[in-house]
């Protein structure tokens, strides 16, 4: 009860720490004065029709003023208007220390505990520096009130001559006791500030530690995918000075041996060493063009994707046949529109690559009907290849990771034909290689942009 009677008429309202402390104390200052009021207003009207007490009139109208603002400042304090309620208040109790000192002197102790009850409530409610600010005022009117007295007003000094001063003690005790409640309220709400901002200091280290360990642990974690990466790099780059050195040596072989054939021409041998030098011919075509992509050359045309598909499945014929597989092409109506422009070689190192893979992703000794289908279709403005088989399959943990470089699931593969052909199919023809992974068989899509005359 306690709980929900403070949080719904005490508590503070302001988002600022500083000032919910300084709403806190004004809220119970202001409740307490209006309950004290009350009992001082309940007792005077008791005496007033009771006991017949008429003179207490002027004091019932006085404390039912007082109350009223008091009422007054409580609202605007629990609507939102801190500031403004503060000002109030301290203004409200020095007008009662004014109009104590116009009635019974600057003399009397009272009103001197009053005065300095309002400098201490000034920079309790409001803010330090106008405990300087009430100074000054109260320093001013004091003097003004002293140098009026007895030529404007006349206060009433009878409290002099009573020897016990009862009512004297008993106004000073009851203003000290106010300013030791204002204090330690204040200072109470304070210490639980201080306290509060320990525990969060407290906190904000443990956090600290906790960020640079998990910093330290975030940075050694980066260095050593970066030093995966380099290692990566560099085995990219042993890669490349292979494959140059490799073109290189096939070249000079595949020059000797031209020869050699040219050789037994002239000789007129047999049929076959015509056919053999064609191919050699076309290899020896293929590794110029390879050693222009190592060198950073390319040559781009616009071509057929139906005549390269038709030639890759040729050269693979023999490598199929080995395996038994039955190379299956799904030939497309309107073949002539389909057209892109780019480096014929890297497309056919793209589409090798996958019907290679799919050539091999059936075991030896499986004897069933081996196939590898493969088929294209126009779809808006793209063209899409697809490369299908039935063999060993792709597992779901391999799939993530499918495309990556050195990541292969072929015994003796170095893990970069995926990888390649992806970058082949993005950098050079601004297309796509996905898995579909809706079929139960393994089926690899490639997306190409096709070739726009207009464009």
């Amino acid at each position: 009860m306690l709980r929900r009677f403070y949080k719904q008429y005490i508590a503070p309202r302001q988002g600022h720490e500083d000032a919910g402390n300084r709403e806190f104390v004004l809220n119970v200052l202001v409740t307490g004065a209006a309950i004290t009021m009350l009992i001082a207003q309940s007792s005077l009207v008791y005496n007033y029709f009771v006991l017949g007490f008429s003179h207490l009139l002027p004091t019932i109208i006085s404390v039912f003023v007082m109350l009223a603002v008091a009422a007054g400042i409580y609202l605007l304090s629990r609507h939102g208007h801190y500031k403004p309620a503060a000002y109030s208040f301290v203004g409200l109790y020095f007008l009662i220390a004014v109009g104590v000192t116009l009635s019974w002197g600057l003399g009397m102790p009272v009103t001197v505990a009053l005065f300095s009850l309002i400098v201490v409530l000034a920079g309790i409610l409001i803010g330090a520096k106008h405990s300087l600010y009430s100074f000054g005022l109260v320093s001013g009117t004091v003097i003004i009130l002293k140098i009026v007295e007895g030529s404007v007003y006349e206060p009433d000094t009878s409290w002099v001559a009573d020897s016990s001063n009862s009512g004297t003690i008993t106004g000073v005790l009851l203003v000290f006791g106010v300013i030791a409640a204002v204090s330690w309220l204040f200072n109470y709400r304070m210490e639980r500030s201080l306290h509060r901002a320990e525990r969060a200091e407290a906190a904000l280290k443990r956090q600290k530690a906790q960020l640079e360990h998990i910093v330290e642990k975030r940075t050694h974690e980066l260095q050593v995918a970066q030093l995966e990466k380099v290692q990566e790099l560099y085995r990219f780059a042993e890669l490349g000075q292979v494959s140059t050195a490799l073109m290189h040596e096939l070249a000079n072989h595949l020059t000797t041996l031209t020869l050699d054939i040219e050789s037994l021409e002239a000789e007129n041998r047999s049929r076959m060493l015509k056919r053999a030098k064609r191919s050699i011919q076309y290899i020896d075509k293929m590794v110029l063009q390879v050693r222009d992509q190592l060198r950073g050359k390319t040559r781009t045309r616009t071509f057929s994707v139906i005549s390269e598909i038709k030639e890759v499945l040729t050269i693979l014929q023999h490598k199929a046949s080995r395996a038994a597989v039955n190379l299956v092409w799904e030939a497309p109506q309107h073949e002539t529109t389909f057209k892109i422009h780019g480096d014929a070689l890297r497309f056919r190192q793209l589409l090798a690559n996958l019907i290679s893979n799919a050539i091999d992703a059936y075991d030896e000794d499986d004897r069933a009907n081996k196939q590898v289908v493969v088929s294209a279709a126009i779809k808006k403005s793209d063209i899409t290849i697809q490369v299908e088989d039935w063999g060993k399959g792709i597992a779901l943990d391999d799939r993530a990771k499918l495309f990556d470089p050195f990541y292969g699931r072929k015994k003796g593969g170095l893990g970069l034909g995926l990888f390649i052909a992806r970058q082949i199919a993005q950098d050079h023809f601004g297309g796509t290689i996905t898995l579909d992974a809706n079929k139960t068989h393994t089926v690899f899509v490639i997306t190409l942009r096709a070739y726009d005359a207009h464009r």
